[in-house]
C-alpha cells in the first residue's frame, strides 16, 4: 500500500508540477502584452494631450474671426 501511495503522490505533483510551468508561461505572455497595452495607452494620452491643444488654438482662432467680423 505504501508504494502505491507514494506513487499517487509523486504523478500527483508531477501533474501540479506541469500545470504550474504552464501558468507561468502563461503569465509572462500576459505581462508581455500589457506592457504593450501599457505603452499603447501612454502613446494615445500624448495624442489626446496634442489634439486638445490643436482644438485649443483653432477654438481660439475662430473666436478671434468671430470677433472681427462682428
Amino acid at each position: 500500500m505504501g508504494g502505491n501511495y507514494g506513487k499517487s503522490v509523486y504523478n500527483q505533483l508531477m501533474d501540479v508540477m506541469a500545470r504550474l510551468d504552464a501558468m507561468e508561461a502563461e503569465h509572462k505572455s500576459d505581462r508581455k502584452e500589457i506592457a504593450t497595452l501599457n505603452a499603447e495607452v501612454k502613446s494615445l494620452q500624448k495624442e489626446n494631450s496634442r489634439l486638445k491643444t490643436e482644438l485649443d488654438t483653432v477654438e481660439a482662432d475662430n473666436t478671434a474671426l468671430r470677433e472681427e467680423n462682428e
